[in-house]
C-alpha cells in the first residue's frame, strides 16, 4: 500500500481495465472498415446478440453460409488488430 492507500493490485486493475478498452475501440474500428454485409452479421451476432439461426432466417441466407462468413470476419478483424 502506497501513501495515498492504493495496492500495486489497484494499478494492475486499471492498467487491465486500459487495455481491454483500448482493444475494444480497436474491434469498434475495424468493425466500421467490413462491408456492409460483414457489418451487418458481426453487429447483428456481437452487439443485438442474435443467433446465427435468427440471422439466417432474417435475411434469408442459410445458418452454415453464416456460420462460415462470421469465421471468415473474426479472421480478418483478427488479423488487423493483432
Amino acid at each position: 500500500i502506497n501513501n495515498n492507500g492504493h495496492t500495486l493490485l489497484d494499478a494492475v486493475g486499471r492498467s487491465v481495465d486500459y487495455e481491454k478498452e483500448l482493444l475494444i475501440s480497436q474491434v469498434l474500428d475495424e468493425i466500421k472498415s467490413l462491408n456492409h454485409n460483414e457489418q451487418m452479421l458481426i453487429k447483428g451476432l456481437y452487439i443485438n446478440g442474435k443467433t446465427l439461426r435468427e440471422m439466417s432466417e432474417e435475411i434469408g441466407i442459410p445458418v452454415m453460409t453464416l456460420q462460415n462468413r462470421k469465421k471468415k470476419i473474426l479472421r480478418k478483424l483478427k488479423n488487423k488488430i493483432y
